[in-house]
């Protein structure tokens, strides 16, 4: 009885540990997904004027840290620096 117990457990904590490592493939997937439609918004502000409104510039600053947070590839900005300063 308690082999039977041992070999039920081992394949329960197979199982959670298969479900865990499937559930974060997907939700990268997923995440990797939205990549270039990040990188283009995030670059946008490059190649037009800046935002003037506080929640144009908070656009801008979201749309890199999600970039970031997405893990969609380093960001080089060379015309106006970062775009997470604060205004």
């Amino acid at each position: 009885m308690l082999h039977a117990a041992a070999v039920a457990l081992a394949a329960m904590l197979l199982a959670l540990g298969m479900n865990v490592a499937y559930t974060t493939w997907v939700v990268s997937s997923s995440q990797h997904r939205w990549c270039t439609t990040l990188v283009t918004l995030d670059n946008a502000d490059m190649h037009a004027p800046p935002p003037t409104s506080k929640f144009g510039r908070q656009l801008v600053v979201d749309f890199h840290n999600l970039r970031i947070h997405f893990g969609c590839g380093d960001l080089c900005r060379t015309a106006r620096g970062s775009p997470a300063r604060s205004s």
